[in-house]
C-alpha cells in the first residue's frame, strides 16, 4: 500500500532516503522502445519527493525517464539534459504517480533517436516513507 495522507498518522514521523543511481549510458542504438538502464526495489511504501538528473555529456536527442513500475514520475521525460549541469525535473501533478507499495521498482530509462547519446548518468531521488520503515 503507498503512503497516502489519510493514512499516516500525523504523530507519525516522517524518514527521506536518498537513493543515487548510475545507470549505464545511452548510446546511439538505444532506440524506441525505452532501454531499461537501472532499477531500485525500496522495499517499503513511499512516496517521490524530488528527482534530479546529472549527465556528463549528451549529444543530439536522448531522453530520460524515471518509472515506478509502468507510470511516469514526471511530468514529462527528460529530453537532451544540459551537459555537466543537475537538473531537476517536475514531478507528475498525480499524487497517485509518484507513490509506491513495498514491492514497485523504481525503474529509469533510456532513449536515443538514433544518434544521440548521454554519458556519465547520475539520477538521485529522495523518497520519503513512515519512519519506522528505515
Amino acid at each position: 500500500m503507498p503512503v497516502v495522507d489519510r493514512h499516516v498518522s500525523k504523530r507519525t514521523l516522517l524518514a527521506k532516503k536518498v537513493v543515487t543511481l548510475q545507470p549505464r549510458d545511452i548510446v546511439a542504438g538505444d532506440t524506441t522502445p525505452a532501454k531499461l538502464i537501472a532499477e531500485f526495489k525500496p522495499g517499503v511504501p513511499f512516496e517521490v519527493e524530488s528527482v534530479q538528473v546529472f549527465n556528463g555529456a549528451v549529444a543530439t536527442e536522448a531522453t530520460l525517464d524515471v518509472l515506478i513500475g509502468t507510470t511516469s514520475v514526471l511530468a514529462a521525460a527528460v529530453v537532451d539534459p544540459t551537459a555537466a549541469t543537475r537538473q531537476q525535473p517536475t514531478l507528475a501533478t498525480a499524487k497517485s504517480a509518484r507513490q509506491g507499495t513495498s514491492s514497485d521498482l523504481i525503474k529509469v530509462t533510456g532513449m536515443s533517436d538514433g544518434s544521440g547519446t548521454l554519458d556519465d548518468i547520475q539520477v538521485i531521488i529522495t523518497l520519503i516513507s513512515p519512519y519506522s520503515a528505515y
